[in-house]
């Protein structure tokens, strides 16, 4: 088996060079790979990088969740990192205005890729920001339907089947029980309790402090608004409002410094999001209409105090609506139209209540005790970055971006869970374009059996991870 694994890299990297593959794509994830693999990899790979770069001068430009992991990361390691954002506060983005929910592979029936990634993913977020997470019994509870309409991509039996092959647990549901539970018009369902919310405003708080503890400067508003590196006639530092790094790593979903991945076409949405407050007396249960141009409700949870818009409120559960058909209120093809857009507003009142009205209809159709059970209350704009798989496919992306510098890495994921494998990513990355050097037995460690004879130098072992990973 190892010589066949061997055979097939070697046969690999006769078609592409690993310094093409580095540029523009992710690493593989590999069959095998457990989530104790990735952390020892994480905690090797900083070692090499403090051992052979500890002076490092890093800039990460992104102030939401994935910006903000690595900025801490680095921080924590010793190196000087400052952190960008254009937002007046962290998490002002697409980390701030999403589901929360960290997935573990139920919402992607068509696409193993992303089923499979999301679950190890899951893992590895669990372990390191578990703190972040609500694990409340009542909130995790999720019902996964399948409409009876035609409309869905897939059959109840598709999905049990799916759902089984990979392992996932779930509790079956009989038509009299989804009868009970309040459901309507599907085909058949199914509960979850395997996937802890993340809290809207503790993450911005806690990752705030914690940034400030070890020392990353935190440039925010005007301040921390990057529009373009500064030529500093170097190939080994890049000039970004008026310092020099060494390192520059772009966590801005893509919409700064885009890149265009020659296997993917992404596109920039606005997305509307209603959110509707419990009525007292109501059991919770979020639920998700699968698979096609249906409505979920997810929770949407605060640990402190409800900003001020929703006080009233303090005490009972919100949530929020998401319509695969209709949250998606205006795409655009590049990042600069849609900010744009986002700044001078893309609805009036009138057409954001027809929006929301259209996706209560939906609502409705499946949960029609919705009215008596929930008030809308307000809504949320985002913007956000979707790559156009048809298979729904959800890819991580971690590139060095050469046509704008090289030493710019960009990451691009629709997962907030994937920050942990984004991370391993990127040190190989940034490890492979260090002067290479003489293995040390820190980077002996972060070989694999079947690697260590190959391995002698830092850019052989990038070469060797080096493929792509969807």
């Amino acid at each position: 088996l190892e010589r066949s694994m061997e055979s097939d890299r070697e046969k690999l990297m006769q078609k592409v060079s690993a310094k093409q593959l580095r540029r523009h794509q992710s690493l593989v994830l590999e069959d095998d790979e457990t989530a104790d693999e990735i952390e020892k990899m994480i905690s090797l790979a900083l070692e090499a990088l403090v051992e052979h770069h500890p002076d490092a001068k890093i800039a990460v430009i992104g102030g939401g969740m994935y910006g903000c992991h690595h900025a801490l990361s680095f921080a924590r390691e010793g190196f000087k990192v400052d952190l960008y954002d254009k937002a007046e506060t962290l998490f002002a983005g697409a980390s701030g205005h999403c589901a929360f929910r960290i997935h573990r592979g139920y919402h992607y029936p068509r696409s193993q890729k992303t089923r499979k990634m999301c679950s190890l993913d899951h893992d590895l977020f669990v372990r390191r920001y578990g703190n972040l997470l609500c694990k409340e019994i009542a909130t995790l509870e999720k019902a996964f339907l399948i409409s009876e309409d035609g409309k869905s991509a897939i059959d109840y039996g598709t999905m049990q089947t799916i759902m089984h092959g990979v392992g996932l647990p779930m509790e079956e549901l009989e038509q009299q029980r989804l009868k009970e539970l309040g459901f309507d018009q599907v085909e058949g369902g199914f509960l979850n309790r395997e996937e802890p919310i993340l809290y809207v405003d503790y993450p911005r708080v806690w990752f705030r402090e914690e940034l400030e503890k070890a020392g990353v400067g935190i440039y925010l508003g005007e301040a921390g608004n990057v529009s373009q590196l500064e030529d500093l006639g170097s190939k080994t530092q890049v000039g970004l409002k008026g310092k020099a790094y060494d390192f520059v790593v772009n966590c801005t979903y893509n919409q700064c410094f885009t890149y265009a991945p020659e296997h993917h076409q992404f596109v920039f949405e606005i997305c509307l999001s209603p959110v509707v407050v419990m009525r007292d007396g109501v059991e919770p249960l979020s639920f998700g209409v699968f698979d096609g141009p249906f409505p979920s409700l997810e929770p949407y949870l605060f640990k402190g105090p409800l900003p001020e818009k929703w006080a009233k409120y303090q005490g009972r559960r919100l949530f929020q609506i998401w319509h695969i058909a209709l949250t998606a209120v205006c795409k655009y093809d590049t990042a600069k139209e849609a900010q744009a857009a986002m700044e001078r507003g893309v609805m009036s009142q009138g057409e954001i209540d027809k929006r929301i009205g259209q996706m209560l209809v939906d609502v409705r159709k499946y949960y029609p005790n919705f009215d008596l059970e929930y008030e809308v209350i307000g809504h949320n704009f985002a913007l956000k970055t979707k790559a156009n798989d048809v298979s729904a496919h959800r890819p991580l992306i971690v590139l060095q971006n050469e046509e704008v510098h090289p030493r710019l890495f960009t990451i691009i994921s629709a997962k907030l869970s994937s920050i942990i494998h984004a991370q391993r990513d990127l040190l190989m990355l940034l490890l492979g374009v260090i002067e290479p050097v003489a293995s040390t037995p820190v980077l002996t460690k972060m070989g694999t059996a079947r690697e260590l004879h190959k391995a002698s130098t830092i850019a052989q072992f990038v070469d060797a991870h080096a493929f792509h990973r969807e």
